[in-house]
């Protein structure tokens, strides 16, 4: 613990600031202090498609794939935010020494793949109304905070039919 204390650092991130771009070698993990990040990768035609919202305390501003040496997908600040950053060498050595941390760890990695399964079941089995009330409410905290055309992106809608939807639902 003395070791993460003496080599983490506090980092503050600007509202729109990248924090790794995709494809960008990893030389930190990111845990998430105070604020929004969002995840983001290209479709085929090169538009930036919403793939995540990072919004609680601790948790690590990552793709599902883990720790892995190059991002395979971008994160930027929605709201200024504030990061704890580790350098990743130092994460994967004290994973491979502490089992207890490869535990937790890994129940890290289960807690994020049971919320993307979520996601992705909503988006597959729901109509494009049901999945913006479903946001709503499952993203009611930060809700407000996000651009429209970031929800839109996430929930594979169209920007119209979201203007659409949030007529018929007189937002």
């Amino acid at each position: 613990l003395d070791q993460l204390i003496e080599i983490a650092e506090i980092h503050s991130v600007k509202k729109g600031k990248s924090l790794i771009k995709m494809g960008e070698k990893i030389y930190y993990v990111d845990f998430l202090m105070k604020g929004i990040v969002r995840g983001f990768l290209d479709d085929e035609k090169g538009n930036e498609m919403t793939d995540c919202f990072v919004n609680k305390c601790g948790d690590m501003i990552m793709s599902i794939h883990g720790i892995e040496e190059y991002s395979s997908i971008g994160f930027e600040a929605i709201v200024d935010t504030t990061i704890l950053r580790v350098p990743r060498s130092f994460i994967t050595k004290a994973i491979i020494q502490y089992r207890e941390l490869e535990h937790i760890y890994n129940k890290r990695l289960l807690c994020a793949l049971e919320v993307h399964w979520s996601i992705k079941k909503s988006l597959y089995q729901c109509t494009a109304k049901e999945r913006y009330l479903w946001f709503q409410e499952e993203y009611r905290e930060i809700f407000p905070a996000i651009p429209l055309r970031y929800i839109a992106s996430f929930l594979n809608i169209a920007p119209q039919s979201l203007s659409r939807i949030r007529r018929e639902l007189g937002e």
